[in-house]
């Protein structure tokens, strides 16, 4: 499930997930599949290379640490995400 994909510690509240996953421009898109409850396919193979991409960014930002090093972090993006 989406939910534990990005909150693997499950320490966060959904409406704090809601709040990430908008601002990484993923939760419009995801209320279209199953919204928190949306299943992740092993290898995210259901997501796009960016969609994985913004994931991981919205797990960053749900995790709070001091340092993130992220390579290439919006590679995969469009134009108007990144």
């Amino acid at each position: 499930m989406l939910i534990k994909n990005v909150n693997p510690t499950c320490n966060c509240s959904d409406t704090d997930i809601i709040k990430v996953l908008t601002l990484c421009g993923l939760w419009d898109d995801l209320i279209k599949r199953d919204g928190l409850n949306t299943e992740v396919a092993e290898g995210g193979d259901n997501f796009s290379a960016g969609e994985k991409q913004l994931l991981a960014i919205a797990r960053a930002m749900l995790t709070p640490k001091q340092i993130v090093l992220i390579d290439e972090a919006t590679a995969n993006i469009d134009m108007h995400s990144d």
